[in-house]
């Protein structure tokens, strides 16, 4: 950006020396904190989704994918700009392909992030829909497929910025210039990365809710019990699926128009003032949209599974015991009415007894587990080895 040599007064000088500082403060203090809280999250996040019971879920992979390709860009990006606006040392500065390996390794990750989220959307749509056909399409095999032509296409389409950015010698920075490129450049990111998963992601979430309710339409004989529980699960997923959209949306259609707004105005005259408004709204923008890849995240891993203590009866001891229930996710994601036939397949009640391990397959249930252990109504199933005790639900 280029600014105007005019003499500042004295108290604009000072307003200018304040907003460097508090750039260099954010830089120096908050983006350490940055790294950290993202580098954590992200290290969860893949400790969780990689666990046996989850790394076969489509779903649970996009979300790992796109926990890696965040850290990726943590771990990456925010050393190198703390190190640039704390401590005006710029490690790319002085190479040409240090400073365009930078730029599109940066654009591709940051856009990998959401495009992978867009998918874990549209597979929660998938697999929330009646029909079985296109239920079908969400399974482990077509995610990973999905997962490595995407990262293909998202690397292809970013490849330009390869060509086009430069170390400008007067300004000692690695920017564009290309007047045409400019341009160009504004407006694909805006819509590969700051609207385009945004939109993506509320049209799939709206969609997957849908599902939801067109599925909770049952007999009367479990409507009352179940009523109360699935108006609650309903609730929280639309709360999930706001929340995403909007911490998503707002984060990076802000940071795509600051790079707008950047890319756009950078041959502009521009008053000392202006530029060190602009540079501090710019940074703020950027450790948020950073922070933001972190947090998305984050508050789903402590939602993959549902655990639960409930009582059974022992036959064999004549005398109550306790159970852990282990519920996987897709459970939240299937209608109470759905029976063995139609249910999808096959996730997996992982069920503790006095520190020995049993699994039970949807299958064996004539109702989603999460209507059971909601207790709304008590029902019997009996223990699926020899019959060893009796569930009272």
């Amino acid at each position: 950006m280029s600014a105007s040599t005019t003499t500042n007064s004295p108290s604009v000088q000072n307003m200018i020396n304040e907003m460097n500082v508090a750039i260099v403060s954010l830089a120096r203090y908050g983006f350490p904190v940055i790294f950290i809280f993202g580098v954590v999250c992200n290290v969860l996040n893949v400790y969780v989704f990689t666990k046996p019971t989850l790394r076969t879920n489509p779903c649970c992979m996009y979300f790992l994918s796109s926990s890696v390709t965040a850290l990726l860009f943590t771990v990456f990006n925010l050393p190198i700009r703390t190190l640039q606006l704390g401590y005006s040392i710029d490690l790319t500065v002085d190479s040409v392909v240090g400073c365009q390996v930078r730029t599109y390794l940066v654009f591709v990750w940051r856009a990998l992030t959401v495009w992978f989220l867009v998918f874990a959307s549209f597979d929660r749509f998938l697999h929330s829909s009646s029909d079985g056909n296109i239920r079908k399409w969400s399974s482990f095999r077509i995610a990973i497929r999905a997962i490595v032509i995407t990262s293909i296409l998202v690397h292809a389409a970013y490849a330009h910025v390869l060509a086009y950015y430069e170390i400008i010698p007067t300004r000692r920075t690695c920017s564009v210039m290309n007047s045409s490129y400019v341009y160009f450049l504004g407006i694909w990111h805006l819509v590969m990365y700051g609207t385009g998963p945004p939109l993506l992601m509320l049209i799939f979430s709206l969609l997957t809710i849908r599902h939801v309710r067109s599925r909770r339409i049952m007999p009367t004989a479990q409507a009352t019990s179940a009523h109360h529980n699935g108006s609650n699960k309903e609730k929280n997923l639309i709360r999930m699926a706001l929340f995403q959209c909007l911490l998503v949306g707002s984060t990076t259609i802000a940071y795509a128009i600051c790079q707008f707004y950047i890319i756009f105005t950078t041959d502009n005259v521009k008053s000392s003032l202006r530029v060190a408004i602009e540079n501090v709204f710019i940074n703020v923008i950027g450790a948020v949209s950073a922070a933001g890849h972190s947090i998305v995240k984050s508050h789903r891993s402590a939602m993959i599974k549902f655990i639960a203590v409930i009582p059974i009866y022992d036959s064999f001891e004549n005398k109550p015991i306790l159970v852990r229930i282990q519920v996987s996710e897709q459970f939240f994601e299937t209608s109470d009415d759905t029976t063995s036939a139609d249910r999808p397949s096959p996730s997996v009640v992982t069920v503790n007894v006095s520190g020995n391990r049993f699994q039970v397959y949807p299958s064996t249930l004539d109702v989603n587990p999460t209507t059971l252990l909601g207790n709304a109504k008590k029902r019997q199933q009996y223990w699926n080895d020899e019959n060893r005790g009796v569930f009272l639900w």
